[in-house]
């Protein structure tokens, strides 16, 4: 959990480095592996659906296990930014939903699980 929530972070602050590169240098795209293609063509649906999310790495996944091609894409800034922006609130919405243990008058997010999938009430 503690590690999901700081790759959350990350996307953002990925996306503001981003974004103030393009303010400040006008440099409006990237160019990325070809194979990480698929991990920007998706839409808010993704971050609802897990099984959807799970096809979507296993195909980058099947795309890079092994080697790259060596083929780029040319993508918008402003798209990966806002991509990468979707990904971080979807995910700290699940972690607020989920991952929110109240007791009382306290509260905190989890953030581990015992050996059988149980939130630790640590």
């Amino acid at each position: 959990m503690a590690f999901t929530c700081a790759y959350a972070g990350n996307l953002k602050d990925i996306a503001y480095v981003l974004r103030e590169i393009e303010s400040v240098q006008g440099i409006n795209r990237i160019e990325l592996a070809e194979e990480m293609e698929c991990l920007f063509a998706c839409g808010k649906q993704l971050y609802e659906n897990p099984e959807k999310k799970q096809k979507v790495l296993k195909q980058y996944t099947d795309l890079s296990a092994h080697n790259l091609s060596g083929n780029k894409v040319v993508l918008s800034l402003k798209m990966v930014c806002s991509n990468l922006e979707k990904k971080q609130t979807g995910s700290w919405k699940i972690f607020g939903k989920n991952e929110w243990i109240q007791d009382g008058d306290k509260g905190w997010f989890n953030g581990y699980y015992d050996n059988h999938g149980r939130k630790s009430r640590i």
